[in-house]
Parts: C-alpha cells; structure tokens; sequence
C-alpha cells in the first residue's frame, strides 16, 4: 500500500466551492492536515507530507507555534516502534531554537518508543536529561508528555523517582 495524502481523507475536492469558506485560517488548516496525516499513516514509515523530503520544504515549518510542536510530534506516530529511523528523523529537531519545535520532538521520542523495551532506554536518558535541564516550560511539558507516551502503565519506581519532585512543587507552573 502506498501512504495516504489528508487530503483523499477530506475530499475537499467534491465539495461545492460557493459554499466553502475561503477565509480558513491556514495556520488552523495546516494543523488540521497534520493530525489527519499522522493517524492515517501511523506506523507506516512513510507519508506524504511530514517524511517526504521530494518537495525541499519542511512541513514543520509550515505551521505556526503548535502547530509546529504538533507536527514534529507527528514523526512519532508515523515512525511508531521504528526506533532506529525514528531517532534519527527526530534527532533534527530537538536542538532547533524554536521551543514549540524541540518539544514536538521530545513528545515524538516518546511516541517512537511508546511501549517498546530497550536495554539502552533512549527516551529515559534524553528525557530525564531535559528536564533537569531545561528552563522553559513548553520544554518540560513536552519531556513529561514524552515520558508518559513511552512508560505510560509501566509503573517504573525509577521514573516516579525521577519526575515527582517536579509534579510535586507547588511554585512550579509546569
């Protein structure tokens, strides 16, 4: 089989174009279009819009604030279980500037491994790493989600250890 485009999804082809508002936001569209595609071709290995790299325009970039955090996240649902590709597609965004983007990958690493055991545990070492290192608030929430994508129901006493001071502190807005 070959990867799905959101747009076969939608068929905004049929629709009658004197009914269709014009004015739809793009930033929301494109959110939209990245959601779809990610559920469509999760566990693929490949799409249309996010991987396809033919077209030299990064999908990321074509989306404002969470909209990039939601399709740098999206690599995880299309690489889901493919540990190796996946870090290596993820590894690109999580040292990028802009904060919305890294924590997108971070929630991609997560997805990546979501219920894979592996004796090295990538997504504990970054992670855990990135949260007692980074300052910013969409950083750390964008670990947390990455964490609990991946150990969620493992009830690992390590990572308890781990992020409980974090959860637990009333001065944090985290």
């Amino acid at each position: 089989m070959e990867p799905k485009h959101p747009n076969a999804i939608f068929k905004s082809h049929l629709e009658d174009r004197r009914f269709q508002n014009d004015a739809i936001d793009s930033a929301k569209k494109n959110l939209a279009l990245t959601y779809v595609n990610a559920f469509v071709n999760a566990g693929f290995g490949k799409d249309l819009m996010i991987l396809n790299q033919e077209n030299d325009e990064d999908w990321v970039f074509k989306c404002k604030d969470d909209g990039q955090t939601a399709a740098a996240a999206s690599l995880g649902m299309l690489l889901l279980w493919d540990i190796d590709e996946g870090l290596a597609q993820i590894d690109k965004y999580m040292e990028r500037r802009e904060n919305h983007i890294v924590a997108g990958s971070f929630m991609a690493l997560g997805l990546v491994n979501s219920g894979v055991t592996n004796e090295v545990d990538p997504v504990q070492a970054i992670l855990i790493d990135k949260l007692e290192t980074c300052r910013e608030t969409d950083l750390k929430i964008g670990a947390l989600m990455g964490l609990s994508f991946t150990y969620a129901g493992s009830a690992r006493a390590d990572l308890l250890e781990s992020i409980s001071p974090l959860i637990l502190d009333t001065d944090n807005s985290t």
